[in-house]
């Protein structure tokens, strides 16, 4: 997701549980899509000028 959204989708950190914590179930969800073998599939900075000036915009390593 950073790659493809030029940096502006970051992936969740890690969590760690705490002992109160660890007694209540976690539950995750993912979401994913599979396009078509022939759609190429292309950094969202190079079709969207918001997201290359936020980019540009944004502090290094943000």
């Amino acid at each position: 997701m950073t790659i493809l959204s030029g940096g502006i989708l970051e992936s969740n950190l890690h969590r760690v549980i705490l002992r109160d914590q660890a007694k209540f179930a976690r539950w995750s969800l993912v979401f994913s899509t599979r396009p078509g073998n022939s759609v190429v599939l292309r950094p969202l900075a190079e079709e969207c000028p918001v997201i290359t000036n936020a980019t540009a915009e944004s502090p290094e390593g943000k």
